[in-house]
């Protein structure tokens, strides 16, 4: 009971801080805003977008470093994973099983550590956090050329991967330090362009490393041609190390001293997860963001099913469909910088839900590539929308000293959903395909032969557009309790 009370009154506090901030900046509305003193972006006003302001997250010294440092280090996690991807296949009695072990191997840390991390994320120094993660992952990665059993290749995934499943939380509780609360939208954008985009550039340079590289010894040791590979991934953790010791997050206040017993853990970690579920804003983002991100997955394993059998394009097709979901989830970074804004955030969160259901269930109607490119770029611009969005949302509604759990909670659902969605939709349209493919199906002019992958597809959209409107009741019932609070004065926003 004594520590609820502690809980609840941390967060009135921090609920009427903002409150008192949000109604600053409704009569300063217009002002404008100049530097907090230790050179953090200022709290108080969150002026109106404007066109000379969208790219203005760019000019942020310390995202800036790094949104650079995560560019590098994504190259380099592209590269290393190509790696042992290829040294997996090589090694294994069937090469599909050693894909698929060591992907699988990636995977588990994500399903065990996700709330774990962000308890961690809110316990450490966020920093220096980030910096041991990357130290950590140069360490696994060096001696990789020397590996020649595939057991130890999974082992060193599964590090690989518990590493990364720290970095995410401490990074995203860490942004709202380094931008305003405006540019939080453009922000986590470009943090989504900076791990998927990079994909395209690490596979260029894997090609580039293997074929320059060859096989060679040292110590008497025959090393794979995969070496350059791997040790090009150890060079960019070490650069962005550099990158990242001069930057700047400040000193969080620490509240009593917390032990490290399991009790403790437990205890931190469900005051996170009360806070997620009672704060109106951060559970219908937290239920919806991975409901919609699950479901939208079905275009990923199904797009090579639909260029073959319906589009008639092969793996050359596949390519472009893949490429325009890019260009699409690139695009979001221009949207989200122009229309994104604490006020504007929940309204374009649902949007772009809405908007992807259809944009997904078009691509199964449009049945020429052309058009099919075009239903997946939208099918991406609205993913990064949401992803964008439902970041800053989460970011600019939970207090700093409980931000970690919230997006080690947010990560896990992600994750959960996303294997969830890779999983089961192909066997979905595998059924469907049984069970209906082939039929044709018309009203009137309009006809269409029914495929298992156009089905799924279908019902995926379909799907969507049901959370989108989920998501719009949710944000605007949150909404107008807020909008009602501020003007009782009670300064509660937790209510169950």
């Amino acid at each position: 009971m004594y520590e609820s009370r502690d809980l609840l009154t941390t967060r009135r506090r921090c609920i009427c801080c903002h409150m008192r901030m949000a109604l600053t900046g409704r009569r300063a509305r217009g002002a404008s805003t100049t530097p907090a003193p230790n050179g953090l972006p200022s709290r108080g006003e969150e002026p109106d977008n404007t066109a000379t302001s969208r790219w203005s997250v760019l000019a942020r010294p310390g995202f800036r470093r790094l949104f650079v440092a995560d560019l590098i280090s994504n190259v380099g996690d592209w590269v290393g994973l190509l790696a042992v991807v290829a040294v997996a296949s090589r090694i294994a009695g069937r090469a599909e099983l050693g894909v698929a072990a060591v992907m699988s191997a990636r995977m588990i840390p994500g399903l065990i550590m996700g709330p774990l991390s962000g308890v961690l994320a809110d316990r450490w120094d966020r920093r220096r956090t980030m910096l041991a993660v990357n130290a950590g992952r140069a360490v696994i990665v060096f001696p990789l050329p020397f590996v020649r059993s595939l057991p130890l290749l999974c082992l060193a995934s599964f590090l690989l991967e518990a590493q990364a499943d720290l970095w995410g939380p401490a990074r995203q509780a860490s942004l709202p330090h380094l931008v305003e609360r405006r540019e939080l939208p453009a922000a986590n954008s470009l943090s989504l362009v900076s791990i998927y985009g990079m994909l395209p550039v690490g596979s260029a340079f894997f090609a580039g490393l293997v074929t320059i590289g060859s096989s060679f010894s040292i110590f008497g040791v025959e090393l794979p041609r995969e070496t350059t590979a791997y040790w090009f991934d150890v060079v960019t953790f070490i650069v962005a190390i550099v990158i990242l010791r001069k930057l700047r997050l400040p000193v969080r206040e620490r509240g009593p001293s917390r032990g490290t017993r399991m009790r403790d853990t437990v205890r931190e970690l469900r005051e996170g997860i009360i806070y997620v579920v009672h704060h109106r804003l951060v559970r219908a983002v937290v239920l919806c963001l991975p409901l919609g991100i699950g479901l939208g997955s079905a275009v990923v394993p199904l797009a090579p099913v639909l260029s073959r059998r319906v589009l008639d394009m092969g793996s050359s097709g596949f390519g472009l469909l893949i490429a325009s979901l890019g260009v699409g989830a690139g695009l979001s970074v221009f949207v989200a910088s122009a229309f994104g804004g604490r006020r504007s955030n929940p309204l374009l969160f649902s949007a772009a839900l809405t908007g992807c259901g259809i944009a997904v269930a078009s691509v199964a109607v449009l049945a020429t590539l052309p058009t099919a490119m075009v239903g997946m770029a939208a099918t991406g611009l609205g993913a990064g929308l949401v992803y964008s969005t439902g970041f800053s949302i989460v970011q600019e509604s939970v207090p700093d000293e409980l931000r970690g759990r919230a997006f080690g909670v947010l990560s896990q659902a992600l994750r959960l959903a996303l294997l969830g969605g890779l999983t089961l939709w192909p066997v979905v349209s595998t059924v469907l395909q049984d069970e209906v493919g082939g039929r044709r199906f018309a009203i009137g002019d309009f006809g269409h032969t029914l495929d298992g992958a156009r089905v799924t597809l279908w019902l995926a959209g379909l799907a969507i557009f049901l959370v989108g409107l989920l998501a719009t009741r949710l944000t605007r019932r949150a909404a107008s309790d807020e909008d009602a609070q501020a003007v009782t004065g009670t300064g509660l926003a937790v209510r169950p």
